[in-house]
């Protein structure tokens, strides 16, 4: 990729001009963005890849004017892999020890929730978890820090026991299938617990609490 513009862009007449080289052999062949979009040839990786580079000049061009700016970053890193998610967690790192910038990082990702927090050292005071219970959303303080797994063991309520099928679920994927739900198969069966179905009335608890507290010498099936 390249900055056609980049005189422009960096003094601030306009915003820049990104265009693709392609090469291939001695050939070179130069095609703007505007024509790309247009061949809708860039993956949603490419895509995304792409304006967060836009994103990052923008922040660029601020910092060097010094001025004072909030910078509210939604879900920055989806779709990204680990080299890459850990690479813009650096760069939120780094506008975190510029006193110009104050960011409000939003994320649904509990992994990148995590890594946000412990690299930029956030206090307790500066995470806050979003709820609703359909028509009021309400904020409040976060509580389970880096071991969410301890808070819920500790206490087994339905909200508790339901956040941990998911985990119990990818565990059981990745370890020994060991049908203590006696439904043939335990990974199918939490997986029919991740959304409703006709017959989600019938599970019962009796028969999810056996999975989460199963504790042969050699299970996966840890959580609790």
């Amino acid at each position: 990729m390249n900055i056609s513009n980049l005189k422009g862009a960096i003094i601030g007449e306009s915003i820049p001009i990104i265009e693709f080289l392609f090469k291939k052999g001695e050939r070179t062949v130069s095609i703007d963005r505007a024509k790309l979009d247009e061949l809708d040839t860039l993956s949603q990786g490419e895509k995304r890849a792409l304006y967060l580079l836009n994103i990052i000049f923008d922040i660029e061009q601020i910092r060097m004017t010094g001025r004072k700016k909030l910078i509210i970053v939604d879900d920055i890193a989806d779709s990204f892999d680990y080299k890459n998610k850990y690479a813009i967690v650096e760069y939120l790192y780094e506008l975190a020890q510029e006193n110009q910038f104050f960011l409000m990082i939003l994320s649904h990702n509990f992994d990148f929730y995590r890594t946000v927090s412990s690299r930029l050292n956030l206090k307790r005071t500066n995470k806050l978890t979003a709820n609703t219970d359909g028509t009021i959303i309400t904020i409040a303080q976060e509580h389970y820090q880096n071991q969410p797994f301890e808070q819920w063991k500790q206490d087994l309520n339905t909200k508790n026991i339901l956040a941990q099928i998911p985990f119990v679920r990818n565990l059981v994927e990745f370890g020994q299938d060991r049908n203590i739900s006696q439904t043939g198969n335990d990974f199918l069966f939490l997986t029919t617990l991740l959304h409703e179905k006709s017959n989600s009335h019938l599970i019962t608890f009796g028969q999810i609490l056996p999975l989460l507290h199963f504790r042969p010498k050699y299970s996966w099936y840890l959580l609790c």
